[in-house]
């Protein structure tokens, strides 16, 4: 699907951080490792933020959504990962959960070259790809 505003940038990008939140709190209830069910509560906790961020995002920048379009940036290479798992094993989670963390910082590294036009934005998912660079680091 193309992502030819920023409106569509923004509901997408909400929509890949609550399956990721989604994922997540599975994964938490699944485990019984201490130190893994941790590191999960932190990510879970950050996307949450991260969420309330774009909807703010989003309600400020109403007119721009409309105004400047996107090209070239489709939601199909960013939906082909798993939320959820047949075995849930604390390396196949691992495993899952690192696919996830690249997979919505590539979105938001490829969105915030797509949206220079506006410079806040384009800042929130520099950052954005930074959290999620530093949340699949703490899963190695």
């Amino acid at each position: 699907m193309s992502l030819g505003t920023l409106g569509a940038v923004i509901k997408f990008s909400i929509k890949l951080e609550t399956e990721a939140v989604g994922f997540y709190e599975k994964a938490a209830e699944r485990t019984e490792d201490v130190q893994m069910k941790n590191i999960i509560e932190a990510i879970i906790k950050q996307s949450k933020k991260n969420i309330k961020k774009l909807q703010r995002v989003r309600r400020e920048n109403t007119t721009e959504m409309i105004l400047e379009p996107i090209k070239d940036l489709t939601s199909d290479q960013y939906n082909q990962i798993k939320m959820t798992l047949e075995v849930w094993t604390k390396d196949k989670i691992f495993e899952n959960a690192q696919k996830i963390e690249e997979n919505i910082k590539c979105f938001f590294k490829d969105a915030s070259g797509k949206v220079g036009f506006l410079v806040e934005v384009e800042y929130i998912f520099e950052q954005l790809a930074t959290i999620h660079e530093e949340n699949k680091n703490k899963l190695i």
